[in-house]
């Protein structure tokens, strides 16, 4: 097979709309929080079927 060399631009990407961190960082924290819930909801069956629990999404 033969090498191919393709010449490539740098691209420089700027962003028109700002971007609410804060909003952001609130949405993390809240999915963050709903996948503990989640995780310790299907850690409650696996010990139901006698199998070892997932990890946290916190732990560690």
């Amino acid at each position: 097979m033969g090498s191919y060399c393709i010449p490539c631009k740098m691209l420089l990407i700027t962003l028109e709309e700002e971007i609410d961190l804060t909003a952001v960082h609130a949405d993390l924290v809240n999915l963050e929080e709903r996948i503990v819930q989640a995780t310790s909801k299907h850690n409650e069956f696996l010990k139901e079927l006698g199998l070892p629990p997932l990890p946290l999404a916190n732990e560690g």
